[in-house]
């Protein structure tokens, strides 16, 4: 029997080498690449918030900015804030999410193009319907779709070449974004949370910024008695809202009445979409009819302002009409804290629910509202002075408000600090519409002497006699105690949420002598 060999014998043809796998992108740079329409309707809406706040001030008829200035300047901003919020997204989809939110800023942006687009009758008139529109109109609205795509595309790219800001973790995007470890898959920072839901959150925020101008805009038209300077609606002197030539609003009561009804038509928008996307995202089923109501609120709102243009003389609605304005505006502060990533997640805080001087101070700011509005619409004496009364009345709430919140965060925990800052915030606003209250009510003193003077609301055929009597010392004190005091029932809405939401948790955790920070919420305490 042959012994076998030792070495077994060696093939000459070396052994192939094996099969490469497929080509994959690395789990980090697959989750960096991730685009969403969420975060392009986000980014291209605050963008168009952004340019329409800048559009109002450049054009306002005062000292309207020449086209060679103004343009520019408008490019700026929609170039600075697609690049901002870009920054938020993961890094290998900023160029694709900037290009989709420069063009949907773009088409938000046609409702104010609109008014370049349009040019008046050889009467000097506005024409009806879209017969006004300048014969290159088609070639201009396809290069500023176009162009403000590009510009979007810029800001994307700039934004993914920008260093990250320090403190952001590997594959993070910084500024809260969602990079590699928050990729819509949902991680620990955010309790789960996918990325179209902190999105979803996001555009809340911009939602809630959106309704600021208009009420400020909306406090200017009453100021200044501009109410019924447009005689009809939904159009504007017969003409479509939307391509009302700019030259035709050199009186400053039509500009101021005109660009309200479009601030609200932004508004309206930004509602609208929110609303659809809390019913396509949030699984809730309570925050979807929220936001429901909160978009058939807005109609109704629309509705009220259009009827008190028609009726004229039904300043009831007018009154009507105010107040809701800031109870939407509230109420959009609400929808946003809850669809905040700090706090979609968030678990029920143990412990009981004690909201009792918060519903009260609520309840002070909306009678209070009443008041201002009945005073500011049909010159009520006796609205005055309750105003005025009752401010004391409202002042008291929001000081213990403040000091529930303020007491209820005296640990060193996260969510201790945020109750902390909000009951100091509170206190700052009342205290700022307190001072505000009086200094207009001593303008109003010194205009009129008994604050009883009638109310001028000129009609749109009386402008021309009615010249503008609101100075701009008292107009501006008027106008922003009329913001100031919605700013203040956000703060109110805000710290009741709070209050709801964090104030059991803190509480209960500092009975045990325990935080309430990341580790107990999920890492509900990380800067957004």
């Amino acid at each position: 029997m042959v012994a076998a060999p030792s070495n077994p014998p060696t093939n000459s043809t070396p052994p192939s080498p094996p099969c490469a796998p497929p080509f994959t992108l690395p789990p980090a740079l697959g989750a960096e690449s991730r685009f969403s329409w969420p975060a392009a309707a986000t980014v291209g809406f605050g963008a168009a918030v952004a340019t329409w706040c800048v559009w109002f001030l450049v054009h306002t008829p005062a000292f309207r900015l020449e086209p060679a200035v103004s343009g520019p300047l408008l490019l700026a901003v929609h170039l600075g804030v697609i690049g901002l919020l870009c920054r938020m997204g993961p890094r290998g989809s900023r160029a694709m999410l900037g290009l989709a939110a420069g063009v949907i800023a773009a088409g938000v942006n046609l409702l104010l193009l609109g008014s370049k687009l349009g040019q008046p009758l050889e009467t000097g008139e506005a024409a009806p319907g879209v017969t006004g529109l300048r014969p290159a109109a088609l070639l201009v609205t396809v290069g500023f779709i176009g162009a403000s795509g590009l510009l979007g595309l810029v800001g994307g790219l700039l934004a993914a070449r920008l260093p990250e800001r320090s403190g952001a973790g590997a594959g993070g995007t910084g500024a809260g974004g969602d990079g590699a470890g928050g990729d819509g898959m949902g991680g620990e920072a955010d309790g789960g949370l996918s990325a179209s839901r902190r999105w979803l959150g996001r555009f809340a925020t911009v939602t809630a910024l959106s309704i600021v101008p208009l009420l400020f805009l909306g406090g200017l038209v009453t100021t200044m008695g501009a109410g019924l300077s447009v005689p009809d609606w939904p159009g504007t002197f017969g003409a479509n809202m939307f391509l009302y030539p700019l030259r035709l609003m050199e009186d400053p009561r039509v500009y101021a009445e005109h660009t309200h009804r479009l601030f609200g038509t932004l508004a309206g928008l930004c509602v609208l979409t929110l609303a659809v996307m809390t019913w396509r995202i949030d699984p809730r089923g309570g925050v979807r009819w929220f936001a429901a109501g909160l978009l058939g609120l807005v109609i109704v709102q629309g509705v009220l302002g259009g009827g008190w243009v028609i009726s004229r003389d039904w300043k009831g609605l007018a009154v009507v009409h105010g107040v809701l304005g800031q109870v939407v505006f509230g109420l959009a502060v609400c929808l946003a804290m809850l669809q905040h990533r700090r706090f979609a997640a968030r678990p029920a805080g143990e412990g009981p629910v004690k909201v009792g001087v918060f519903a009260v101070l609520l309840g002070c700011l909306v009678m209070q509202l009443a008041f201002g509005a009945m005073y500011r619409h049909m010159r009520s004496e006796h609205a005055l002075w309750s105003h005025i009364g009752f401010s004391l009345v409202v002042m008291g709430a929001a000081v213990a408000a403040g000091i529930v919140l303020m007491r209820a965060g005296r640990e060193e925990s996260p969510d201790a600090k945020l109750l902390r800052r909000a009951g100091a915030t509170l206190h700052a606003v009342v205290t700022v519409q307190f001072v505000l209250g009086w200094a207009a009510w001593g303008v109003l003193m010194a205009g009129s002497g008994t604050g009883k003077a009638d109310r001028v609301v000129p009609t749109a055929e009386e402008l021309a006699s009615t010249p503008l009597t609101v100075g701009w010392i008292e107009g501006a004190v008027r106008t922003l105690h009329q913001a100031n005091g919605a700013l203040l029932l956000a703060a109110a809405v805000g710290c009741a949420v709070l209050a709801v939401r964090v104030m059991p948790g803190v509480r209960a955790a500092a009975g045990r002598g325990v935080g309430t920070g990341a580790a107990e919420f999920g890492g509900v305490g990380k800067p957004a």
